[in-house]
């Protein structure tokens, strides 16, 4: 086995972002890391204004951001596939999540994905893409977004805190063409009577003005099937964001991503670095076409779990080809018993 580096996101915000790195030495490996990435940016992903929630499901299937448990639980065999979560199978697969502080703004909000259909035209039965709700198979407080399989008509549908519906809405028929990704957004605002769906940024139908009042039992977010999971999937979806406002009331520009650390920003600084190196050593650099060196790491420091250097940051001083990436350069990396790990708080402006 080769020697390995293993990442744990400890926390992040719109500023900063802790990172805990962990290395294992293997005995049969007898090369050691030369320049590796070890502070990759592509791994710290800012949560939009104003989210609550989102999942990515690029390389697994839990939620990237959210105020509670970001564990997705896959049913049917629901899993990831080509940087997406993949239900391209016209069965009941889906993944759940608890609602609890992701996904249970109750008066007004947003829901937004992408999909791609492995359809043209309707589907061969009715698809839910996004439900919301009470608990599985209990449908009180429940919004649910499906596609209609007789007429491929958007079909919405909202039920109240008492379990009472409020409205099940086809609001325009939608003919995807197979393989293309789709922008969807539901805006909602249940206490002044506005309910809009967007694809591709331009509104499908009408604006529903039915009220109704929810409540703070919504504990199911579920990603690809209806409440009481009778709804079958057949298409990819990725990027789903929940946010507690609503983000759009007409037509906007589509296009959004879930950003990479912070585009534009590039004035990072190391402020804040932990680590315990196990009779091996080290070095840090900031990666570019000339990488610059950053940081020298001792072995079996006396003090183990715990070397803190805070001097006001150390600056990103890298030049041409400046990535915003921390390699890292090991010496001794040559036993099993060898290992250790790094903290990492790197800051922007």
């Amino acid at each position: 086995m080769p020697h390995t580096i293993t990442t744990q996101i400890l926390e992040s915000g719109d500023k900063f972002v802790i990172a805990k790195y962990n290395i294992k030495g293997d005995a049969k490996d007898a090369s050691e890391f030369k320049a590796a990435t070890l502070f990759d940016t592509s791994d710290f992903i800012i949560p939009p204004q104003e989210s609550t929630f989102f999942a990515t499901f690029k390389s697994d299937l839990n939620g990237n951001y959210g105020g509670g448990t970001l564990t997705g639980t896959p049913q049917g065999g629901a899993a990831i596939a080509n940087g997406q979560l993949d239900l391209n199978y016209s069965d009941w697969r889906y993944v759940d999540f608890d609602a609890k502080d992701n996904a249970n703004s109750e008066q007004k909000g947003a829901i937004k994905f992408k999909v791609t259909p492995n359809y043209s035209g309707a589907p061969a039965a009715d698809h839910s893409f996004i439900n919301e709700c009470k608990a599985d198979s209990v449908s009180n407080n429940m919004i649910d977004i499906m596609h209609h399989s007789v007429d491929a008509k958007i079909v919405l549908t909202a039920v109240d805190k008492n379990n009472a519906l409020v409205f099940q809405t086809p609001i325009g028929a939608w003919n995807p063409v197979a393989g293309t990704e789709y922008e969807m957004e539901l805006d909602y605002d249940f206490t002044t009577g506005a309910t809009r769906f967007f694809i591709e940024g331009v509104q499908l139908g009408s604006t529903i003005v039915s009220t109704l009042l929810r409540d703070s039992s919504i504990g199911l977010f579920r990603v690809g099937s209806n409440y009481d999971h009778t709804h079958v999937s057949n298409f990819y979806i990725k990027d789903v964001v929940v946010f507690s406002d609503v983000q759009h009331t007409a037509d906007y520009t589509p296009g959004y991503t879930l950003y990479n650390f912070i585009p534009g920003k590039t004035d990072d600084k190391l402020f804040d670095i932990e680590y315990c190196l196990n009779n091996f050593s080290a070095e840090l650099l900031w990666d570019a076409d000339a990488n610059v060196s950053l940081l020298t790491l001792i072995k079996d420091y006396p003090y183990k779990d715990c070397f803190i250097i805070k001097e006001g940051g150390l600056r990103n001083n890298a030049g041409t080809g400046k990535t915003r990436n921390i390699l890292i350069t090991t010496n001794g990396l040559t036993g099993s018993s060898y290992d250790g790990h790094i903290i990492l708080r790197v800051s922007w402006m």
